[in-house]
């Protein structure tokens, strides 16, 4: 829906603005696959874990840059609705890219203090609205960290992290997502910056 309200803005009479927009037509189907595939790879993690989240924002980031190139291609007649665009989706993608990296320091603060987790069995104590669960979304292990209770009479032990998942096929796929938000950035700031001195290379 992104891809085609673009579209519609880019909409114009001269022939500069019939060329980009057929360009950005181009784009946009040249797209669908790709957003297609990714859309496929969503429910590869358990739901709401950090891996399923970040499997879940790479079609939108495909579309949002996707969108802004095509945007760019107006750059010598622009309208005050597509420069409104250009900014929210570049605001979009950044933060796209923050939640990436904010997964990934999630993962690793759930692993802090590695020494105090144990592996976490049937005879665990359970799960309550205190305890901080890590859920990376791949893998089955699952470990636990207890508190020791302050009276050992009154009441057990208490669950105070668990920390569900393969650290490592977590790094992996996080990372990898990064890497792809990084390239797509890089492609949208090499085009901004064609755009920028397109003028002055070839005047109008």
């Amino acid at each position: 829906m992104l891809l085609v309200f673009t579209l519609f803005v880019m909409a114009g009479e001269t022939f500069g603005q019939e060329t980009a927009t057929i360009l950005a037509t181009i784009v946009t189907v040249a797209l669908v696959m790709p957003i297609f595939e990714l859309g496929k790879i969503a429910g590869r993690a358990r739901a709401g874990s950090l891996v399923d989240a970040a499997d879940r924002r790479r079609p939108w980031l495909v579309g949002l840059a996707g969108a802004l190139l095509m945007s760019l291609l107006r750059f010598d007649s622009t309208t005050p609705l597509l420069l409104a665009e250009q900014v929210a989706v570049g605001l979009a993608i950044v933060v796209m890219l923050g939640l990436d990296l904010a997964g990934l320091a999630r993962l690793r603060h759930g692993l802090v203090g590695r020494a105090r987790l144990r592996a976490r069995t049937a005879a665990s104590p359970p799960i309550d609205a205190t305890t901080s669960v890590y859920d990376f979304g791949v893998g089955d292990e699952e470990l636990e960290e207890l508190q020791p209770s302050s009276a050992v009479y009154r009441e057990r032990e208490r669950v105070v992290r668990v920390v569900r998942g393969s650290r490592r096929a977590a790094v992996h796929a996080l990372a990898g997502w990064v890497v792809f938000d990084v390239a797509a950035a890089l492609i949208v700031l090499v085009a901004f910056v064609a755009v920028v001195f397109a003028p002055a290379v070839y005047p109008y």
